[in-house]
């Protein structure tokens, strides 16, 4: 799932700037680096997504999971076509739930056709990137493994505890897909005294990662758990094979991923309708 929707502020130069890669000023489809990893996160998408509906295109990509939560179900476009824009709206609305549809590259320029639709832009929500081999990982913590499916009771209140989800919302977040052991995407954990402290979910696509919903237990906050969790899971996939891994921050989250050695690549313009965001759920 992707970060839970906050409303934040441009607090960095020109967000709609490309930091990396070669897609600047192209029209989202060249397979330029941007482009390429907008459609790898895309694919990521799909472990949160699994019951609904998940497509990953050259220009666009949805993770719609049919919960009524409204960050449980997005949204990404980067054509340079505003029909693109329309139609991904459409089809989030056709799906009858709330949630929130993010715009990046060269669809930046076409926003008001959101705003058009009467709907506002909640915010700017950090992409970025890492290499395993130049991330500073530390030391592996043997105290983080992959979930098991008896994990998962625990893993779903702590995913609760952190970003105030519903039990729909979090069952959607972690499902059992997500501790399906045979598989290379999952999702790993650290304990702490027998206790589940620090969950995070990262999806493998060949030789590419994403993380998604890294929570720490909030009586568990400053203590580095995060940290030692995040960077004792990559190492274990990097045995593995990924070489690269690619994530959204949270405002919070942002200076442990700098810290870390990941760059940033590009903000998204989060777009979503007024009644949802005030909604409890």
């Amino acid at each position: 799932m992707l970060v839970d929707v906050m409303v934040t502020t441009f607090n960095e130069a020109d967000p709609t700037e490309q930091r990396t890669g070669t897609d600047r000023a192209g029209d989202g489809r060249s397979g330029g680096d941007v482009a390429t990893w907008r459609c790898r996160y895309g694919m990521g998408a799909g472990l949160w997504a699994a019951g609904g509906r998940h497509v990953v295109e050259d220009d666009r990509w949805l993770a719609i999971s049919g919960v009524g939560d409204v960050g449980s179900n997005q949204a990404l476009v980067w054509s340079g076509e505003p029909g693109r824009i329309d139609s991904t709206v459409e089809d989030l609305l056709a799906a009858g739930v709330p949630g929130v549809v993010n715009l990046a590259g060269p669809a930046l320029g076409w926003a008001q056709v959101m705003v058009d639709r009467s709907w506002v832009c909640v915010g700017a929500l950090p992409f970025m990137r890492g290499r395993c081999d130049t991330l500073r990982l530390g030391a592996f913590d043997r105290r983080v493994r992959r979930l098991e499916e008896q994990d998962l009771a625990a893993g779903r209140a702590l995913l609760g505890q952190a970003f105030g989800w519903t039990d729909e919302a979090t069952e959607v977040a972690l499902g059992v897909r997500a501790v399906d052991t045979t598989s290379a995407s999952g999702f790993w954990g650290l304990e702490e005294d027998g206790e589940l402290v620090a969950v995070a979910g990262l999806p493998v696509d060949g030789s590419s990662a994403t993380l998604f919903s890294m929570a720490c237990s909030p009586r568990h906050q400053g203590r580095g758990f995060g940290r030692s969790l995040l960077g004792s899971a990559l190492q274990r996939v990097a045995e593995d094979g990924v070489g690269e891994v690619l994530l959204t921050a949270s405002d919070s989250g942002l200076p442990l991923y700098r810290s870390m050695g990941f760059s940033m690549v590009e903000y998204w313009q989060r777009w979503s309708r007024p009644r949802w965001m005030m909604s409890p759920t």
